[in-house]
């Protein structure tokens, strides 16, 4: 069997089953090609090398994932004994990677704010318009809750007449309630006010095109949409390109920053902002503290998470 046939079947049958299989598909037909018009038992361990590495160099996580797609397919036909045996190179070690949330500048905030009208150009029903994902980007950035969170808010969460909303989330038995600051009471006022939301009854509060509530694979799509025409790249030594969920990590560190600067004893403020985020306990909000400016490190060294039993008391208090 010739391996561009070896392939099309592979994928077609990984299709039936339900899978989408694109990105994994383009890659196994340029190995096709590569390979040229050849039997799938006579493809050699050097030229499965040749492909892994590519003709410019590879990082590891690539390399890595193209290996474990080949061996996934070579051994699909070995089974049915098209090959008599692998010929797989000896797999690198896999990199050690520690996950780093990306913290947005201003700046930044800025630029993808201003990207959200050039980005929402789809008039698909499931799409989310340039106003409503804007403030939805704005909300995230100015309460810290997660994407889960808010996509579950519905308007009877709101009350902006207390400033105050209730905030549900999965495995939690009891939601909590946090208070509404002063900018994301105008921001929620004025898309309350809207014309698209005032004349739909839905009671979810962020809404699509055809008037559903939003979901998290429209937040998803449109947000990658808006980092490419932001221009919103990693500039620093982590893996991970910057996320959504990455701006309840910048308002964390943001309100830290901010407190450090105004003169305010973080330690004591440490458990209302552990609360308001909904974390386990403080010792979960050492994460944050690890990723403020490095201006603020001696005070940071200085914070006592473990116990923080004055702040404890003065809370309860």
């Amino acid at each position: 069997m010739k391996v561009s046939r070896a392939v099309e079947i592979y994928i077609q049958r990984k299709q039936a089953v339900g899978l989408h299989y694109s990105q994994a598909a383009a890659t196994l037909r340029i190995f096709a090609r590569r390979m040229g018009n050849v039997s799938l038992s006579s493809v050699s361990q050097r030229q499965i090398s040749s492909f892994l590495t590519g003709p410019r160099s590879t990082n590891n996580n690539t390399w890595l994932h193209k290996y474990r797609m080949l061996k996934n397919f070579l051994q699909y036909w070995k089974f049915r004994g098209k090959v008599k045996r692998l010929r797989m190179p000896v797999p690198r070690p896999p990199s050690p990677r520690t996950f780093h949330p990306y913290i947005y500048s201003c700046a930044e905030l800025k630029r993808m704010l201003r990207a959200t009208s050039l980005s929402q150009r789809s008039r698909n029903v499931g799409a989310v318009d340039s106003s409503t994902f804007r403030t939805f980007l704005l909300f995230l950035y100015g309460t810290g809750i997660l994407v889960s969170e808010a996509l579950k808010l519905s308007r009877k969460d709101i009350d902006l007449n207390e400033n105050v909303m209730i905030v549900r989330r999965k495995g939690l038995a009891q939601p909590r309630r946090i208070p509404i600051g002063r900018d994301v009471h105008r921001l929620l006022a004025a898309h309350l006010r809207s014309s698209s939301r005032k004349q739909n009854t839905t009671e979810a509060l962020f809404l699509n095109i055809a008037g559903k509530p939003v979901s998290y694979m429209a937040v998803y799509k449109s947000f990658r949409r808006v980092c490419n025409y932001a221009a919103l790249v990693r500039r620093d030594p982590g893996h991970y390109r910057p996320r959504i969920y990455d701006l309840r990590f910048t308002f964390a560190v943001h309100r830290l920053a901010s407190w450090y600067r105004q003169g305010i004893n973080v330690e004591r403020m440490l458990p209302a902002l552990s609360e308001y985020l909904g974390e386990a306990n403080l010792g979960s909000m050492q994460k944050y503290l690890a990723m403020t400016p490095e201006r603020f490190r001696k005070q940071l060294r200085n914070l006592n998470l473990s116990p923080c039993s004055s702040a404890q008391s003065e809370m309860k208090a």
